[in-house]
């Protein structure tokens, strides 16, 4: 037995001694700092949603009050000229744009900015994958317009633009290199005027960092745990050693933990008659990406799921929603495609929002966005029961029972529970 194994049990206890202090600094933390509170995480805003967001706030008329001030930092990361206060300019949203004669239909521009000098189309683009041709022909249609102005295409997205790429200008929602979105509005932040709309890009930033960047391994509120153990390694080498047995042992309880999600979210759907159908446990969907962890309904359209997919390796960037791929996709479906996608889409409406793609007629990214050990840690410690009775996994829960009931709504099964 290595000697360091003797120092666990007490290196614990000491832990467990600490605990009501430990957890009485973190409830201090959270009464008079709030630091998980966020009105953006708790509404989880879709796509359309961002983008009325942005659209408002580079508004110069906009019910913010700072005139230019945000249009103006968008416009100099774009190396384009900026508008004096009184200059005029026009935002719109969704604006149509023809597509070409092959594909048929119309496409929507997500933001499209007119001033005396420029027209500038934005598209938006935080999760769903671009769809063929579909920056190209945003280009050619703000080209194509022949009234001397100078053209610009935006891409807001951590996505790289898959057509027009030497006619796009991509501004991602976090980067390092300062030319991101978040940048954009930290840049201005001590020059917000009103209280309220400081408030507001605070939290967009927050918002932004928790959904595009990478996020802290610490948090406020987590300190008091960190310093509890540092206090206690830094003082027994014997301890410190003991503390890295536990951490050995991280990688087998994180899956323990979300095995335990798993059992919790499959017995409750399976009692309204959904089976799993992924040949994977969750935790090994989730540690690959596009690899969906999946139930279903048999009476549902084939190739119809609800799923937890993550979009990055290693449980990064979980989506939760009805995965059912729209056979416009064609080859890249992977012969996936559900011929009922179209139908599929209302399901949004009847759950309340989300966002839709042609892969998920509705999903959102879960809570926590990130199923790494360090997160499932936080789960655990901010539980005082086991960890599927935090609130995050009870809301993950309930939201997959309104995805089925909802399915079942759309396609109209008879008897649905």
């Amino acid at each position: 037995m290595h000697p360091a194994v003797s120092s666990l049990a007490p290196m614990l206890v000491q832990l467990d001694r600490r605990r009501p202090a430990i957890d009485a600094e973190r409830l201090a933390s959270q009464l008079y700092g709030a630091p998980d509170f966020s009105p953006m995480r708790l509404f989880n805003p879709g796509e359309a949603t961002l983008s009325r967001v942005i659209a408002e706030l580079f508004d110069p008329s906009g019910a913010h009050g700072q005139g230019p001030l945000f249009l103006n930092a968008f416009l100099g990361v774009l190396g384009l000229p900026t508008l004096g206060q009184f200059d005029w300019c026009r935002i719109r949203t969704e604006v149509p744009v023809r597509r070409m004669e092959t594909v048929g239909g119309d496409r929507r521009i997500d933001i499209v900015i007119e001033t005396p000098d420029l027209v500038i189309g934005i598209e938006n683009k935080p999760w769903a994958p671009q769809s063929e041709r579909q920056l190209s022909e945003y280009w050619s249609a703000l080209t194509g317009r022949l009234d001397g102005k100078i053209k610009k295409l935006a891409f807001i997205s951590q996505q790289e633009a898959a057509t027009a790429q030497e006619s796009v200008s991509r501004v991602p929602y976090v980067a390092s290199d300062g030319r991101s979105l978040y940048a954009i509005f930290d840049g201005v932040l001590d020059k917000i005027k009103a209280i309220p709309v400081r408030a507001f890009v605070v939290d967009l930033l927050s918002y932004f960092a928790a959904q595009f960047g990478d996020k802290p391994l610490m948090k406020e509120d987590d300190s008091p745990f960190l310093n509890a153990v540092d206090e206690i390694i830094s003082k027994n080498e014997n301890a410190r050693k003991a503390a890295f047995i536990v951490l050995l042992a991280g990688r087998r309880l994180h899956k323990s933990s979300i095995d335990e999600i798993e059992a919790f979210l499959t017995a409750d759907l399976q009692a309204m008659g959904l089976h799993v159908c992924a040949p994977y446990s969750l935790h090994e969907c989730l540690s690959v990406q596009y690899r969906p962890w999946s139930l279903r309904r048999d009476t549902w359209p084939e190739r119809c799921v609800l799923a937890l997919e993550a979009q990055r390796s290693h449980f990064e960037q979980i989506l939760v929603g009805v995965r059912a791929p729209d056979p416009k996709l064609g080859a890249r479906a992977n012969g996936q495609d559900c011929t009922d996608h179209d139908r599929l889409r209302n399901v949004r409406d009847k759950v309340g929002g989300g966002s839709r793609s042609q892969w998920w007629p509705c999903y959102q990214l879960a809570t926590p966005r990130d199923w790494s050990q360090e997160e499932i840690a936080r789960l655990v410690l901010e539980e005082p029961g086991p960890i599927v009775a935090h609130r995050d996994i009870q809301r993950l829960r309930d939201y997959l029972v309104s995805l089925a009931s909802a399915i079942d709504e759309c396609i109209e099964i008879a008897g649905a529970p």
